[in-house]
């Protein structure tokens, strides 16, 4: 394992945390609000049915994506406290500081979590041969 990250960068990355911690917070208050609010009495017709239930699905899907987003936020301040942060979980080197300036959530090198990826992949039978005969995913051809 390489050495670790200088503190003053830890300290940055911890602060960027911290701040999208607190912007998630009002972001997840304000979809409980938004929930809270909604009644189904001004639903007249088919489209206005259609509409709010499309509505509904993606303020669900968006609070789900903010909550998993949180425990990755969380799991990234447990990294800084156990003095882990920036060390890839998978070959233990220390993940380049640009990228986790961009995704500070990462806990992988950007080729060891492709290869965690392409494994769930093949172990999941998402990738099949294409007539080209290179590996191709879904309805990728």
């Amino acid at each position: 394992m390489e050495e670790k990250h200088s503190q003053s960068f830890i300290e940055e990355i911890q602060k960027q945390v911290s701040a999208e911690q607190e912007a998630l917070t009002i972001r997840l208050a304000e979809h409980a609000a938004e929930e809270a609010g909604e009644t189904d009495e001004k639903l007249i017709d088919e489209v206005d049915i259609a509409v709010t239930t499309q509505t509904r699905a993606l303020a669900a899907q968006m609070r789900n994506r903010d909550l998993i987003y949180g425990e990755k936020l969380r799991g990234a301040m447990q990294r800084i406290a156990n003095g882990t942060y920036g060390i890839c979980r998978f070959c233990e080197e220390l993940i380049p500081e640009a990228r986790l300036r961009a995704r500070p959530t990462a806990d992988a090198h950007v080729d060891c979590k492709q290869e965690e990826e392409n494994a769930e992949k093949r172990a999941n039978g998402n990738q099949r041969p294409s007539t080209s005969g290179r590996m191709t995913y879904g309805d990728e051809e």
